[in-house]
């Protein structure tokens, strides 16, 4: 291809490299007018010999274009600004295409959510391209994905509870995975289930949410870890924990068996600790301490929710002790909820705490979360907004033990 070196000029480069930032910004078909950059005044007489005009202040693209290919530049203003050294700046076309695929996405979800009877739609397709749930998802493939909730939800409703989520997952989508904890389509059904059971349990909580829309994530992977629960001898369940408690060993309980078997307690009124970690337990364990331990091992399992329901319908005191952090005083907000008393949890022992740290010299970590709200004592969420330091529970143990000896 040849073409002409007047065209070729490099005073003429801020002419065709503004052009090009028309065409990134507005697409390539975009034919509108321009500003003329600054020219000198031979690449003004350079561009007006092309158009056959004077031109001072502004340039009509598609004159331009008809100029450059009458002239063998290229097929189009695109391909001649190329050749001019003006090419196309790719990060910029695959934004744009990529804003175009999520519009595109987005009327095709909305339409297709537009028939479903209930009021939450709208707010949840506006969370599903909020979240990054749609990122890169063509209309197609998000209406397919949205159509998979709606089938979900359907199912639920159809057949109640009890339902396995991996059973689910294999029998509406062909993979016993699809609905994984974390994976795309568990979020989406998530939420849309989240919106079903009014918002009453934070979507953080996962498997808390399927688990009350009646779907089990399962049944033995994420069991309850007790020391010396004591239940009646007379049910299969206390037999266990009774060969437990002889062998002066941990007993894990699982949501199968917990749900299976009757949770009897032996004797009335038991005051029993739920603590957050399992090495509390663990140090039960390593004490023999006398008294019945119970961990959440952190953000509580259905198993524990389970077991500490039916003790709390027993009318037994259940005193629950955690980390003094934002997700520690979350877990102690909502077994707080369930009937758990929150017990050395207080401004007084956050304070306490501070004073042993400061005195050993130790620099606690800073919590980058803000706690929520402390209604067992309103001093807490202050103090720990203020100082902003954690206090795991495994540093408070020898005091734990001086309470429970």
């Amino acid at each position: 291809m040849s073409i002409p070196d007047s065209l070729r000029d490099a005073a003429l480069l801020p002419l065709w490299h503004s052009a090009r930032q028309r065409l990134d910004r507005y697409g390539l078909n975009y034919r509108g007018s321009m500003r003329l950059p600054n020219l000198s005044d031979h690449a003004k007489l350079t561009l007006n010999s092309l158009l056959d005009e004077s031109h001072n202040t502004r340039v009509d693209l598609a004159a331009l274009e008809l100029a450059l290919v009458a002239r063998g530049v290229g097929r189009d203003l695109d391909q001649a600004l190329a050749y001019l050294g003006a090419r196309e700046n790719t990060a910029r076309t695959e934004r744009r295409a990529a804003i175009a695929q999520r519009n595109h996405a987005r009327l095709a979800v909305d339409a297709a959510v537009a028939g479903w009877p209930e009021a939450w739609g709208d707010e949840w397709v506006g969370w599903l391209f909020r979240s990054g749930a749609m990122t890169g998802t063509n209309a197609g493939d998000a209406v397919r994905r949205v159509s998979q909730v709606r089938e979900l939800i359907d199912h639920i409703r159809e057949e109640g509870g009890g339902l396995s989520r991996n059973d689910l997952a294999a029998n509406l989508f062909g993979s016993a995975h699809a609905l994984d904890d974390g994976c795309v389509l568990e979020r989406c059904a998530r939420r849309a289930l989240w919106h079903l059971l009014e918002q009453s349990l934070d979507y953080r909580l996962g498997r808390q949410i399927w688990h009350a829309s009646g779907v089990l994530t399962d049944r033995v992977s994420a069991p309850v870890l007790t020391w010396r629960l004591n239940l009646s001898g007379a049910t299969p369940l206390g037999k266990l924990c009774h060969a437990a408690n002889q062998a002066r060993v941990p007993l894990h309980l699982s949501l199968q068996a917990l749900g299976d078997l009757d949770i009897v307690t032996a004797d009335s009124s038991q005051v029993i600790l739920v603590v957050e970690n399992p090495r509390l337990l663990e140090v039960a364990v390593d004490r023999q301490l006398p008294r019945t331990v119970i961990t959440t091992n952190g953000n509580p399992s259905a198993a524990v929710t389970t077991l500490l329901r039916a003790l709390k319908q027993q009318h037994h005191q259940l005193l629950y002790h955690g980390d003094f952090d934002a997700a520690g005083i979350a877990i102690c907000h909502r077994l707080m909820k369930m009937g758990c008393q929150p017990w050395r949890m207080g401004a007084d022992d956050y304070l306490a705490a501070l004073e042993k740290a400061d005195h050993m010299d130790l620099e606690l970590p800073v919590d980058e979360k803000l706690c929520g709200e402390t209604p067992w004592d309103p001093l807490l969420c202050e103090l720990m907004r203020k100082h902003r330091k954690v206090i795991h529970e495994e540093f408070l143990i020898d005091e734990w033990l001086a309470q429970n000896a």
